[in-house]
């Protein structure tokens, strides 16, 4: 992960025999309203990977391979968190914190385990995202929010 400002990221993987650069995205970068936050990449047994990122209030979950892909196939295939959970964008991440306020892991190869703070209301929301689905699971996991007095804007998953 490179990041060039705060409204362009590199996500980057380089052949370690050759040094070569084999794959690169960009995340953010449309526009310099973006302030993009992301904390890591993470990756399945399988070899796919996935980074969640904070893009000026909205929650993000992107996942990929090591093939290159167009903007169009990048937009149909990323998951809006915001949208899903029916949240505004009125989060703004701590600009003295690195963390983007959501946290994910491969809980299997297919599913991934959510955790954000929507800081506009206090609250923590944890769920499961279905990689197969391509959304959260309704039936078989529950979204739990967790209001939490007494503490801060400022907190974070």
């Amino acid at each position: 992960m490179t990041k060039k400002d705060d409204s362009e990221y590199y996500i980057r993987m380089f052949d370690l025999e050759t040094q070569k650069m084999t794959f690169s995205e960009m995340v953010g970068g449309a526009s310099k309203k973006n302030y993009i936050k992301m904390e890591e990449v993470i990756e399945n047994s399988q070899g796919l990977f996935a980074l969640a990122y904070f893009d000026d209030g909205n929650f993000r979950i992107r996942t990929f391979d090591k093939h290159t892909r167009l903007q169009s196939t990048i937009d149909a295939e990323e998951f809006n968190v915001n949208k899903a959970l029916g949240l505004d964008n009125h989060t703004m991440a701590n600009n003295g914190n690195c963390s983007p306020f959501i946290n994910i892991l491969f809980v299997s190869d297919t599913k991934i385990y959510v955790s954000l703070f929507y800081n506009k209301k206090l609250t923590h929301y944890h769920f499961i995202y279905d990689l197969e689905k391509r959304n959260h699971e309704y039936k078989d996991y529950e979204i739990y929010k967790l209001m939490l007095t007494g503490t801060s804007f400022e907190n974070f998953p």
